[in-house]
């Protein structure tokens, strides 16, 4: 398949460029092939095989298509990774479960070595729940399903927020305005959080950005943005 792929490249024209992940995945593996290192199971890459295809498309584009040196010094190390991404453990134990789930269905729950690549999961979903604080792992497991897959930090933010813990949910509606920064969500409830603070200058200017993101508010957050600019109002009215 991959020959396939690099003889077409070949016939395109100049604007066609192939990373060859195959190989790129060959030669940075900690194992005689590509396994737990850079898969979560067979398929799906974990954070490290997804930096490894980043940094491997970021220098074709450099190298070959713009035509300029590539400086890998520049690249920011794993912390620093992680940091930008506001990366935190429950992530990664949000990637771990959903990949446990996967050997139950077709193919997977009848590949032979099912058992130990389930039990593996299994074994760092625990060492990964154990490293959560007894809050933190509380928050988290107050999370059904769906909302661990598409809405981790705003869930765990409105946690906080129920709970009164105005602080603590604002540092998770800060990560989803950085992590998603498209959304209007984070910057709606950081306007709540503020007002909740008493800080109402910086809630409006929050409230004014929600706005102007790229993707339109849900009903609901219609509802709850609804709500606080009523709030603000009595507050000023007082």
């Amino acid at each position: 398949m991959i020959q396939i792929l690099k003889d077409t490249v070949k016939e395109a024209s100049s604007e066609v460029w192939l990373l060859d992940l195959v190989s790129l995945f060959e030669n940075h593996t900690k194992h005689a092939s590509p396994g737990r290192d850079l898969f979560l199971e067979h398929v799906h890459m974990t954070i490290d095989g997804h930096w490894l295809t980043a940094k491997g498309l970021a220098e074709k584009l450099v190298v070959e298509v713009l035509n300029r040196t590539w400086h890998p010094e520049n690249v920011p190390s794993a912390t620093e990774r992680d940091e930008f991404l506001h990366l935190r453990t429950e992530d990664r134990l949000v990637a771990m479960t959903l990949a446990s789930f996967i050997y139950a269905s077709r193919p997977f729950r009848e590949s032979i070595d099912r058992e130990k690549h389930v039990e593996a999961l299994l074994h760092e979903i625990r060492r990964l729940t154990e490293s959560l604080s007894p809050e933190e792992r509380i928050a988290y497991e107050s999370l059904d399903h769906a909302t661990k897959m598409h809405d981790l930090i705003d869930g765990l933010g409105r946690f906080h927020l129920a709970a009164g813990r105005w602080k603590e949910a604002e540092d998770f509606f800060q990560s989803s305005m950085e992590r998603r920064p498209w959304m209007p969500n984070g910057y709606v409830f950081t306007a709540v959080t503020r007002h909740l603070q008493n800080d109402e200058t910086t809630a409006r200017t929050y409230l004014k950005a929600s706005y102007h993101t790229v993707v339109p508010e849900t009903a609901p957050l219609v509802k709850d943005r609804q709500r606080l600019i009523r709030e603000m109002g009595q507050r000023e009215a007082l």
